[in-house]
C-alpha cells in the first residue's frame, strides 16, 4: 500500500512567518479593486487626491473646501502610496495600500508590546495572542481596508505601547519613542487617544510601585518634550498659514459632539460587538490577575483604555471608528486574558468562532454560486434585485485565492495543536476566511452598487462646456468628495440671496421626491443615481435665461 499523506499540524502559539501569512491575508484583499465608498474611504481618498493635485499638504481639503476634522499625517502617506503606485493602479487603490501598511506595523508593533512586557515563559503565546485579538477585532475587519485617518493613530498608538516596557531600562530612549509615538498619533486623527494613553502612563508613575523612582520621572519628562515637539508642529505651521483656519481646527477639536450619557451609551452598545473578543478577554484578564493590578503592564492598558472610553463618551462624535483606538490596550489586556482563560470558556468561544464564521463563509459561497449560475433562482434574484443590471464575471484569481483562504481556514480548525491561544487562532483565522471571502466574491456586485463613479460621470456628461460655477444644495461631504475624485465636479453651496450666481445646481434627495425643487426657471437635466440605490437620487438642473 502507497504511503498515507498527513499534514503536520499546526504549532501554537503560531511562528512567526505563520503569524505574518495570516496578517497578510487579512490586510491585501480589499484594498484594491473598488472605488472609494461612502463614508470614509471615500473623504480619506478625496483628501489625498486633492493634496495631489493642489500641491497643498497642510490644509485637508474635500472638493476644495477645508476638512480640518483630522491632522493630515495619514493623507500624506496616503499621496505618498497612491502617487508612486499610479503607474500600476489607480489613485485611490494605490492610496488605500498606505491602510493596509499601517495595519500591518499594528499588528507588528502589538507583537513586540506583548512579547516584551511578558515573563520568559509566556513571551511568544502572549505576543501571538495580542497580535490573533487586535486582528479578530469584529470592528477592524472593514475598517482596516478604507483610507481612515484612525489607522495611522492605531499604528502609533501601538507603537507607544511597544516603547513601555523599556521605561526602565532605558528611560531616555523609551521617552522619546513614546513621545514620537504620541505626537505622531495626534497628527493622525483625535487628539483623544494619545492624551488618554499619556494620562495613564503618568498614572502609572503614582500608582506602581515599580516606576516610581528616577528612571520614572525622566521617562515622564523626556515623552513630555517630545510628545509637545512632534505634536505641536502642524498646529503650529496652520496657525502661521492661517490663523482662521486654526482657530476653526481648535474649535472642531476641542468642542464637544452631544451629551456625555447619549455618547457613552453609544459607545459601550456599539464596543459590544465592535471590541468582540477583546473586551471579554480584557475584562477577564483584570479579574482573574486583580491582586497584581498594580504592575504597568496591567494598569497601563487598563487606565488608557479606561480614560479613552470616557473622553469619547464626552468628546464624541459617535461614530465607531473612534473605537479603533481602543483596540490596541484592550488587545495587550485581553492576551493576559487569553491565557489564564479557563478551559471551558475558551471552548464555547472556539466552538462559537468555528461553527459561526463556517456557517458565514459558506453563504458567501453560496451567494457566488447564485449570482455566477443563477440558481437557486430565489437567491439569485435576491442579489439581481439589490443590483439591477449586474452580471458577474468569473475570475481565476479571485476564486483560487478564496479557495486557498478556505483550505488555511480548515487547516487551522482541524490541524491545530492544542493551547492557550487556540481559541484566539481560530477566530482570527474566521475574520480572515470571512472578509477574505467576501472580498474575492463579493466585491464587484457590491461596488456595483457601492461606486459613484457612475453617477459622477453621468452628471460630467450633462455640464455644457461653458457652464461656469455650479451650486448645490443638501449634497453630502461624501458624495461631494466622490464627484471632486471621478469627475472633476467642485460645486459651491447654494446661495439663497443669489439664486443665479452659479446658472447651474446640483441637488441631492430622494428617488419618490424632488427635495424642494429649486423652481420653475430651473429645467432639469440629469436625474440619476446609483443602481438600487433607493434613497439617493442626484439632479442637475440648469437656469434659464
Amino acid at each position: 500500500m502507497p504511503p498515507r499523506l498527513t499534514l503536520p499540524r499546526l504549532q501554537l502559539p503560531p511562528p512567526a512567518a505563520a503569524l505574518a501569512a495570516i496578517a497578510f491575508a487579512f490586510v491585501l484583499p480589499g484594498l484594491a479593486g473598488h472605488d472609494p465608498w461612502k463614508t470614509h474611504d471615500v473623504v480619506g481618498i478625496g483628501i489625498a487626491y486633492g493634496m495631489l493635485t493642489s500641491g497643498d499638504g497642510l490644509v485637508p481639503r474635500v472638493a476644495g473646501m477645508p476638512w480640518l476634522f483630522d491632522p493630515p499625517l495619514f493623507h500624506w502617506l496616503a499621496v505618498a502610496c497612491g502617487r508612486l503606485l499610479q503607474p500600476l493602479m489607480e489613485f485611490h487603490a494605490g492610496a488605500r495600500l498606505a491602510s493596509g501598511l499601517l495595519v500591518l506595523a499594528a499588528f507588528g508593533l502589538i507583537y513586540l508590546a506583548a512579547r516584551a512586557w511578558q515573563a520568559d515563559a509566556q513571551k511568544r503565546e502572549a505576543a501571538a495572542a495580542a497580535l490573533l485579538i487586535l486582528l479578530g477585532s469584529l470592528g477592524l475587519m472593514v475598517h482596516a481596508h478604507e483610507a481612515l485617518p484612525e489607522l495611522a493613530a492605531l499604528a502609533a498608538l501601538c507603537g507607544a505601547l511597544a516603547s513601555l516596557p523599556h521605561a526602565q531600562r532605558r528611560p531616555l530612549g523609551a521617552g522619546a519613542l513614546l513621545g514620537a509615538a504620541l505626537g505622531l498619533a495626534f497628527l493622525s486623527a483625535s487628539w483623544i487617544a494619545p492624551f488618554a494613553l499619556g494620562l495613564a502612563v503618568v498614572a502609572a508613575h503614582v500608582a506602581c510601585d515599580e516606576w516610581r523612582n528616577r528612571n520614572g520621572l525622566l521617562f515622564v519628562l523626556c515623552t513630555l518634550v517630545v510628545t509637545a515637539a512632534v505634536a505641536g508642529a502642524w498646529p503650529l505651521a496652520l496657525y502661521l498659514r492661517s490663523p482662521d483656519l486654526f482657530a476653526q481646527w481648535w474649535l472642531l477639536a476641542s468642542r464637544p459632539h452631544g451629551g456625555f450619557g447619549l455618547n457613552l451609551r453609544y459607545f459601550l452598545v456599539t464596543a459590544s460587538w465592535f471590541a468582540w473578543p477583546a473586551w471579554p478577554l480584557a475584562v477577564w484578564a483584570l479579574w482573574s490577575l486583580r491582586r497584581r493590578l498594580g504592575e504597568p503592564r496591567l494598569f497601563v492598558p487598563f487606565a488608557a483604555s479606561a480614560a479613552m472610553l470616557a473622553a469619547i463618551g464626552f468628546w464624541g462624535p459617535r461614530q465607531d471608528v473612534n473605537l479603533l483606538m481602543l483596540l490596541p490596550p484592550l488587545a495587550l489586556l485581553a492576551a493576559q486574558g487569553a491565557l489564564v482563560l479557563r478551559r471551558g470558556a475558551a471552548g464555547a468561544l472556539d466552538y462559537f468562532g468555528v461553527l459561526g464564521f463556517g456557517f458565514f463563509a459558506l453563504l458567501v459561497w453560496l451567494g457566488y454560486f447564485a449570482m455566477l449560475t443563477g440558481l437557486p433562482t430565489r437567491l439569485a434574484n435576491n442579489f439581481f434585485k439589490t443590483a439591477p443590471g449586474f452580471v458577474l464575471e468569473f475570475r481565476l484569481l479571485p476564486f483560487l485565492f478564496a479557495l486557498a483562504l478556505l483550505a488555511g481556514w480548515l487547516y487551522v480548525v482541524f490541524l491545530s495543536n492544542r493551547s492557550p491561544v487556540r481559541s484566539v487562532a481560530r477566530w482570527a483565522a474566521g475574520i480572515v476566511l470571512l472578509w477574505g471571502s467576501f472580498a474575492m466574491l463579493w466585491m464587484p456586485w457590491a461596488d456595483y452598487q457601492k461606486s459613484y463613479r457612475s453617477v459622477a460621470l453621468q452628471l460630467r456628461s450633462k455640464i455644457p462646456v461653458d457652464a461656469g460655477c455650479i451650486a448645490q444644495r443638501s449634497l453630502g461631504i461624501s458624495q461631494a468628495a466622490a464627484l471632486d475624485y471621478h469627475a472633476g465636479i467642485r460645486p459651491q453651496p447654494f446661495d439663497t440671496l443669489k439664486p443665479e450666481a452659479c446658472r447651474l445646481l446640483i441637488v441631492q434627495g430622494s428617488p419618490k421626491q424632488e427635495f424642494d425643487g429649486p423652481g420653475p426657471a430651473w429645467l432639469k437635466l440629469a436625474d440619476v443615481g446609483r443602481p438600487g440605490d433607493k434613497s439617493e437620487r442626484y439632479r442637475l438642473y440648469h437656469l434659464q435665461k
